[in-house]
């Protein structure tokens, strides 16, 4: 077999499947964004032509259906290969008969609740561009344990893999996961959150002085799915997290787990939007040159990682200098640039570290900027800040 018969029997795993939601109110179809922890690193299935991936959840309860089609299979490749490998990581009730499901589907909707206590409702904007998760919609926030959801935590496990790189299922056995579930308007499942507790160490002297235990919670995932995107509903949902962390006294830090670009800026955005409601943007000692020993103090004080909260510290004094960076902000972003990447600057000369760290500072400017653009800046009160004190054209 030559080079374009192979080509003609090959499919992009990814492309070819398709997640489709039904009940809620609307049929919804989507994408994954990655199928390789399924079919390989290279996303490619050999042996089919017009090969169709297809996984049917019910809106709601998330009972799963599975199938794959195709017009012409080779005879060396087994015909329900691509079923089976998809059937390993869907929970063992997942239907591969369409009638089954929609029977069993009718069976669960009367029984079907969602777990765990609503700790939040949250109001969606108008979306742009219409399509579900549109204006009006209301999305609920609730918290649960493992215990609790299991089935359900079988059912959704799979959107790990489909959305986060390099995603894994969480250990069903370890009772200390905390899971907050994302419904719309409570008819359909729209994303997710795995939190786990980390006990909190200071230093020995501390430690041995407390009554209780202290934490620092890990957001591990965190999925808001494609149709429920681009109408800050994520945002909202991380900043639910945030708010409810910030409450908890034996909470002493909130991190996340090897974020990805896109929840960097989701990140950014609700941080800068929580420490501008605390007030941390009115602090006078927020100004130039930064007093170190405020940073830290800021940073626990609103339960941060230092290095996220040094983020927010400079996208806040940029938006202040009206977007306009001045020298002792060059040089504050400078230097941290320069100690973070120092080993890697050693062998450069002199100039070529000017020129490098010229380069990355404009590139961060610009991710600020960017970051910074849909920005609610709210003052304590709940107040607009004034645009000539907090504006940028960006």
């Amino acid at each position: 077999m030559d080079l374009e018969q192979v080509r003609e029997w090959t499919t992009n795993s990814t492309e070819a499947t398709t997640i489709y939601f039904s009940g809620g109110g609307c049929e919804r179809e989507f994408q994954p964004a990655f199928t390789y922890p399924i079919y390989g690193e290279e996303e490619l299935i050999y042996g089919y032509k017009d090969l169709r991936i297809e996984v049917r959840f019910d809106a709601r309860s998330l009972l799963p259906y599975a199938h794959v089609g195709y017009s012409a299979r080779r005879p060396e490749v087994e015909a329900e290969g691509v079923l089976n490998e998809l059937l390993k990581h869907l929970p063992w009730d997942t239907c591969v008969d369409e009638a089954e499901w929609r029977r069993r589907r009718a069976a669960e909707a009367d029984r079907f609740a969602v777990p765990g206590t609503e700790v939040a409702v949250l109001d969606a904007p108008p979306r742009s561009g219409g399509g579900g998760g549109g204006g009006g919609d209301k999305y609920h926030v609730y918290r649960t344990e493992v215990g609790a959801c299991r089935e359900l935590l079988e059912r959704f496990q799979i959107f790990t893999l489909f959305f986060i790189e390099a995603g894994s299922y969480i250990d069903k056995d370890d009772p200390s996961w905390e899971i907050y579930l994302l419904y719309r308007d409570n008819v359909e499942f729209a994303g997710f959150a795995t939190v786990y507790p980390y006990f909190w160490y200071q230093d020995a002297v501390t430690h041995d002085s407390l009554d209780e235990l202290l934490y620092r919670k890990r957001i591990s995932q965190f999925v808001v799915l494609p149709p429920f995107q681009r109408n800050r509903v994520g945002q909202q949902f991380y900043k639910t997290l945030m708010a409810r962390f910030l409450g908890e006294p034996r909470v002493r830090q909130v991190t996340v787990e090897d974020p990805s670009e896109a929840f960097d800026v989701i990140r950014d955005r609700a941080d800068l939007e929580l420490l501008s409601s605390r007030g941390m943007l009115d602090d006078p000692k927020f100004a130039l040159p930064l007093d170190p020993a405020w940073v830290q103090g800021q940073a626990k004080q609103h339960k941060m990682a230092e290095r996220q909260f040094v983020r927010c510290v400079e996208m806040g004094l940029l938006r202040k200098l009206d977007g306009l960076p001045n020298k002792a902000y060059r040089l504050l972003v400078k230097k941290r640039l320069y100690l973070r990447n120092r080993e890697g600057l050693a062998d450069k000369s002199a100039d070529e570290v000017k020129e490098l760290l010229e380069a990355t500072f404009h590139d961060v400017v610009n991710e600020y900027k960017h970051n910074m653009q849909s920005v609610d800046f709210v003052a304590p009160h709940g107040t607009k800040r004034k645009a000539q004190d907090s504006s940028i054209d960006l």
